[in-house]
């Protein structure tokens, strides 16, 4: 009985570092002008966890496109 609670609790724990659908990191910059028109089926993810392994759901675009890219780390500057 202890092993299934230390379990769902370890679970829980890498779980809960996903807080709102996020992976860890963040998008790289777009550099994809577009002209905001909207075709269907642009959509290759909706959220970092429709992407695999460490991948994480980007914008590219206006909103309306989107795919799975590389995280980028550190600071902005």
């Amino acid at each position: 009985m202890i092993w299934i609670i230390v379990g769902f609790l370890s679970i829980n724990a890498v779980v809960g570092q996903f807080v709102g659908g996020q992976k860890p990191g963040r998008c790289p910059a777009s550099d994809i002008v577009t002209t905001c028109d909207c075709p269907t089926n642009q959509m290759e993810c909706y959220t970092d966890f429709h992407c695999p392994f460490f991948l994480k759901c980007c914008s590219i675009g206006c909103g309306c496109r989107s795919s799975c890219q590389f995280p980028v780390f550190g600071y902005i500057g």
